[in-house]
């Protein structure tokens, strides 16, 4: 088995010094995602680490995406294409 990424005594000595979920984040190069912050916070839970002092900070704003139609009318043809000759349904 592999080590993990974010391991006890690495998640025990940023905590400590993070002053949010969102600062502990930065500090680790964790994307900045809901994601990888739920599995830091049971990371964080499951190893009994104490973040009583973190106060609540909101994720930053992402920027927000836009696809032009001619891309997604390709990506659901490819999706299509991808699921078998019955039409689509999944097995």
């Amino acid at each position: 088995m592999s080590e993990p990424k974010y391991t006890r005594d690495l998640l025990t000595r940023t905590a400590v010094e993070a002053t949010s979920m969102v600062d502990l984040m930065r500090k680790l190069g964790a994307p900045m995602g809901s994601g990888p912050r739920r599995y830091l916070s049971k990371r964080l839970q499951h190893y009994g680490i104490d973040i009583s002092h973190f106060r609540e900070d909101p994720l930053p704003e992402r920027e927000r995406r836009s696809y032009p139609e001619a891309l997604l009318r390709e990506a659901a043809a490819h999706t299509m294409n991808c699921s078998g000759s019955d039409g689509g349904s999944i097995p």
